[in-house]
């Protein structure tokens, strides 16, 4: 993902933007050690509930602050955000809505058979994620609470 993503934003740069004191923003090429320090603060963040993804820079109700600020900076935590990518950008585009997300998510089926054996009591359901874009993959069926968006 750091390969792919240093990559992406080497081939299709974007103009300087500003940040909140005027200095420039510039893409500095990504590290592991940064996208798991990003990974960690997503994780982080579905843990502890913040209003704004700035409050996790700033100090916590009582006093205290967030750890985040030891691992990531904002403003590299934002443009990893902006730029990260889970699959090498193809020559022409991508056909579906999921091919950005294919070849990651065969590695880790690969790996889930690999570490980890279901056992007879285990059961699998499916759902229906609420999307009101348009996709060529949005279904709709009516009978469901939710009747249109992504089948899972």
């Amino acid at each position: 993902m750091v390969e792919w993503t240093n990559e992406y934003t080497a081939t299709h740069p974007t103009p300087e933007e500003k940040a909140p004191k005027g200095r420039p923003r510039k893409w500095k090429p990504m590290s592991k050690l940064e996208l798991y320090a990003y990974f960690g603060v997503v994780i982080h963040m579905g843990i502890t509930i913040e209003p704004a993804v700035e409050d996790y820079w700033g100090p916590i109700k009582k006093g205290a602050a967030h750890k985040v600020t030891d691992y990531i900076s904002k403003d590299q935590f934002k443009q990893i955000e902006r730029y990260v990518r889970c699959s090498p950008m193809p020559q022409d585009g991508f056909n579906c809505t999921f091919d950005r997300v294919d070849e990651l998510s065969e590695h880790l089926q690969v790996l889930c058979r690999k570490f980890w054996r279901p056992r007879p009591h285990l059961a699998v359901d499916e759902t229906i994620q609420r999307f009101m874009g348009r996709a060529p993959e949005i279904v709709n069926i009516p009978t469901k609470p939710t009747p249109e968006g992504f089948k899972i």
